[in-house]
C-alpha cells in the first residue's frame, strides 16, 4: 500500500480515527506521507514567514545542484528531488518513510533563481510545494513545504549547491580628492633702493643746476638739504624721468654738502627709494 500525499490526514480530527484503524506501521506511513502531502499550494504558506532573512549581497549570485538532492522533513520522511544545474527535474522524485518507499512524483518542476529555492513536485496524491533559501556558503536554510490543503512540514538537507555564477564585487569606491592646493601668495617685491642719482652741472655765473634722475617706476617724494647756510626744497620726480633745480646766488667759491633723500610718493614702501649725497662749489 503507498501511502504518499494522502490530503485527508491534514485534517487533526480525522487522522486519530486512522490510526486506531490501522496497524501501528501502516499508520506512522499514512502520517508521514499526509504530511509529506502538505507541499502543494503555491499560496498557502509564504516563504518571508519561514525561512531566515537572506543576506543583502551574497558573494554568489546563482547556486546550482546536480543530482539526487536527499531532503528531511520534519514529519520524520526523506524525499529524494532530481537536480540538474539551476532546474529540477530529469527523473522523478521518490518519498521514504524509513526504507519504504510511500510516494512518487512526477518529473519536478521549478530550481533555484539566484539564491531563492521554488519548485513543486506532483505526488501521487497531490502537489507538493518547497521553498527555501541559500546561505553564502551554499547551505540551505531550512525550507518550508506547503500542500493544497494548508498542510507544512518542515524541512532540509546536508547537500551543498555550488556556485554557477559569482557576484560582482561593488565597484571600488572613488579616489579620495586631493586637497585643493593652498594658493602661495606671489613672493613681495624687493624694495626699490638706489633709485635716485645727483648731479650738479657746471656753475654759472650767479647760478648752479642740480638734476635728480629717478630709475624705478613709483613717483619719488624728494627733500634737497644743503649746508652749509641749511637750503631745503620739495620736490617730486615722475618714474623713469629726471628734474632739475637751480640754485642762485654769488659766486663765492663756497664748498657745500648737498643731501637729496626720496620716498614712494604714494606711501606703498616706507623706505627710501634712493638717496644721494655729495659736495659741490658754488
Amino acid at each position: 500500500m503507498n501511502y504518499s500525499f494522502t490530503h485527508q490526514t491534514l485534517d487533526a480530527g480525522a487522522a486519530p480515527a486512522r490510526i486506531a484503524r490501522s496497524r501501528r506501521k501502516l499508520a506512522a506511513a499514512y502520517l508521514g506521507a499526509a504530511a509529506l502531502s502538505a507541499v502543494g499550494g503555491l499560496a498557502s504558506s509564504p516563504l518571508s514567514q519561514a525561512a531566515p532573512p537572506v543576506p543583502l549581497s551574497p558573494p554568489c549570485s546563482q547556486w546550482q545542484y546536480s543530482g539526487n538532492m536527499p531532503i528531511s522533513q520534519s514529519n520524520g520522511q526523506r524525499v529524494d528531488i532530481p537536480w540538474q544545474g539551476t532546474r529540477v527535474g530529469g527523473a522523478i522524485a521518490n518519498a521514504f518513510q524509513g526504507n519504504e518507499k510511500v510516494d512518487v512524483g512526477g518529473d519536478p518542476e521549478g530550481g533555484v533563481n539566484g539564491n531563492n529555492i521554488d519548485f513543486t513536485v506532483n505526488w501521487t496524491r497531490g502537489l507538493g510545494h518547497y521553498t527555501a533559501s541559500i546561505n553564502n556558503d551554499g547551505a540551505v536554510v531550512l525550507g518550508v513545504a506547503t500542500d493544497n490543503r494548508n498542510g507544512r512540514a518542515d524541512w532540509h538537507t546536508d547537500a551543498k549547491f555550488t556556485c554557477a555564477v559569482t557576484a560582482a564585487p561593488p565597484p571600488a569606491a572613488p579616489p579620495i580628492p586631493a586637497p585643493a592646493p593652498v594658493p602661495v601668495p606671489p613672493p613681495a617685491a624687493a624694495p626699490v633702493i638706489n633709485a635716485i642719482q645727483l648731479s650738479f652741472g657746471p656753475p654759472k655765473l650767479g647760478s648752479i643746476t642740480a638734476t635728480i634722475s629717478n630709475s624705478s617706476a613709483l613717483t619719488a617724494k624728494c627733500t634737497y638739504d644743503s649746508t652749509p647756510f641749511n637750503t631745503h626744497r620739495d620736490f617730486t620726480v615722475n618714474p623713469h624721468d629726471s628734474t632739475n633745480e637751480t640754485f642762485t646766488g654769488i659766486n663765492t667759491l663756497t664748498s657745500y654738502h648737498v643731501v637729496v633723500s626720496c620716498h614712494d610718493a604714494s606711501g606703498k614702501q616706507s623706505q627710501e627709494i634712493g638717496h644721494s649725497e655729495t659736495n659741490v662749489t658754488f
